[in-house]
């Protein structure tokens, strides 16, 4: 049963949260603020739990739905499967998701406790993703266009800051912008192979409610917005030469437009995926890159 637990938490996809909080840990150094270890502790903890939980309660979901059975799988799209080898353990998958769940809302409590009810709104937004994510957000196209952002752009990344610090700026939300743009365009990267299958199993994302070239356009302008958003970071922290690490992905990620322009004409799997691994790699190396901009710059 454990080897199925950890698959359908989909442990390589949880590598950006912790990539997240450590540009919260790097800005709040910056700033030469002083940080509690616990505080540091719990955020990673409390964020590892609850994007974990959410893999899990999409793939219990999507297995359901029947969805899990019309993907065509590739390493970043179309879920692991796993409940398709293994369906008796799919209440147990479940129920240690809410558990999760639960476990990440006692340590958003634990802040609010510690830093007020100013922490309530983006606690309260975090937990609405993870709860309402598959069942809901996936049939509110616009919604579920910008969830990931919010998810990770704010609640991991601007909430762990608050949390920390009990502080917010203009600064922190400039930083935050970003990691937005990108983390919605790797989602809706990863949805163009499964949009047929979640077309037939009730979903209404983007691409399914407004077309494929919407969705195309809607990347491109992401990509487009992160560009001037980076450049304008580079201006105000006065980044020269290294400063340049923050325009990489965005270049990535006009590569991957270009992959996506082709896949949209010939609808050739083999030759997308290697565009999703590079959309993966530009939403990854962003505030990988900015954390060491922001302890080493």
């Amino acid at each position: 049963m454990l080897h199925v637990i950890v698959r359908t938490m989909r442990l390589p996809f949880l590598v950006l949260t912790p990539l997240c909080i450590s540009v919260a840990v790097a800005y709040a150094t910056f700033l030469s603020i002083t940080l509690q270890t616990i505080d540091i502790v719990l955020c990673f903890v409390g964020a590892l739990l609850a994007h974990a939980s959410v893999n899990m309660l999409n793939e219990v979901q999507d297995h359901l739905s029947g969805l899990d059975a019309q993907t065509l799988k590739t390493p970043f799209s179309g879920g692991s499967g796993i409940l398709q080898i293994f369906p008796e353990y799919v209440r147990s998958v479940n129920s240690i998701a809410w558990v999760l769940f639960g476990m990440s809302a006692c340590v958003v409590l634990y802040f609010v406790i510690q830093r007020g009810i100013d922490l309530v709104p983006i606690g309260l937004l975090g937990l609405a993703l993870v709860a309402f994510y598959t069942p809901n957000i996936n049939k509110l196209p616009l919604i579920c266009l910008v969830a990931p952002g919010f998810g990770f752009g704010i609640v991991v990344f601007v909430g762990t800051f608050i949390a920390m610090t009990g502080t917010v700026s203009f600064e922190l939300i400039l930083l935050a912008f970003p990691i937005f743009m990108l983390t919605n365009n790797l989602l809706l990267l990863n949805q163009y192979p499964d949009v047929e299958a979640d077309a037939a199993t009730g979903r209404s994302h983007m691409i399914i409610k407004y077309g494929l070239e919407r969705g195309l356009r809607a990347y491109l302008y992401h990509v487009i917005v992160t560009v001037f958003a980076t450049m304008f970071i580079l201006l105000f922290f006065q980044w020269k030469t290294w400063g340049g690490l923050l325009l990489i992905p965005s270049f990535i990620g006009i590569i991957c437009y270009f992959g996506l322009r082709n896949y949209i004409l010939n609808k050739n799997l083999s030759v997308f995926t290697p565009y999703l691994a590079l959309n993966v790699v530009a939403c990854l190396t962003y505030p990988l890159f900015l954390s060491l901009l922001l302890w080493f710059a």
